[in-house]
């Protein structure tokens, strides 16, 4: 999966990709030249993940990152002269609490307003 991935970045020459659900236990485990990479692997449970990467030229910044509660990564890019922020999240799903949902979209909120 790994090459068909890196097949897909090359060929739509893509300068971000994020992805949910990496399943993976600790981090660095895939390479891509030119890409700085930001990732949150859950340590006490299965499944989850995030990964985002960033094109190196975008001079990226890790803004902000959540836990295995709330997983998200908040990323800064420059994009011809503009700050942009990227946000890669998996949220609290349907069988959740909606107070659970409630605090998870509010703590996004809150790091964006920061």
């Amino acid at each position: 999966k790994t090459d068909s991935l890196k097949t897909v970045i090359e060929d739509l020459k893509l300068s971000t990709f994020m992805i949910q659900e990496t399943k993976v236990y600790r981090k660095n485990k895939f390479k891509f030249n030119g890409f700085q990479t930001f990732e949150l692997v859950r340590k006490t449970s299965k499944g989850g993940g995030l990964l985002t990467r960033v094109l190196d030229q975008l001079n990226p910044v890790l803004v902000s990152e959540g836990d295995e509660d709330n997983e998200y990564l908040i990323v800064e890019v420059n994009l011809n002269g503009h700050q942009v922020v990227l946000i890669n999240f998996y949220g609290p799903q349907e069988n959740c609490t909606e107070q659970k949902k409630i605090d998870f979209f509010s703590k996004i909120e809150e790091e964006i307003i920061e």
